[in-house]
């Protein structure tokens, strides 16, 4: 159920039992403030349980909230180190981002992945010259 219904039902549910409250003022006999009471707990319960949804909704919110915040700075931290990284052809004709700094040195870098904003290094397999990728699974010849 959307934030919106869950607030207006809690709304509701508050004002339905305010006006049972109300009215049993006006009850003459113990069976009809019995009832009046009856009545009182079922509205309060159903806003109890809107309430706990929404509470539900707005914790599942704030979750989903933080994971993006998240996300966006590991993308704009990626971002930055971007000019840390060239790319280089293989023997192949693929592609492979090795760091600039250290050309000689520098482990290879899936291109897939690093499209994707992740490094991923590319690792050696039993083939002799073949590289793959543990994260998405390309392969390679270097």
């Amino acid at each position: 159920m959307p934030a919106t219904d869950l607030a207006v039902s809690v709304a509701n549910a508050l004002k339905l039992a305010h006006e049972l409250a109300r009215d049993l003022r006006k009850c003459e006999t113990e069976a009809q403030i019995r009832e009046g009471i009856e009545e009182l707990a079922a509205r309060l319960l159903d806003a109890r349980a809107d309430a706990v949804g929404l509470q539900e909704l707005v914790v599942s919110l704030r979750r989903r909230a933080k994971s993006a915040d998240i996300k966006l700075i590991n993308a704009a931290a990626f971002d930055n180190a971007l000019d840390n990284y060239v790319r280089r052809e293989t023997s192949s004709g693929g592609f492979v981002f090795i760091e600039r700094e250290n050309q000689e040195r520098s482990p290879l870098f899936c291109a897939h992945c690093f499209g994707k904003r992740a490094l991923s290094i590319l690792q050696p397999t039993v083939l002799e010259k073949m590289l793959r990728c543990p994260s998405c699974g390309t392969v390679t010849k270097d």
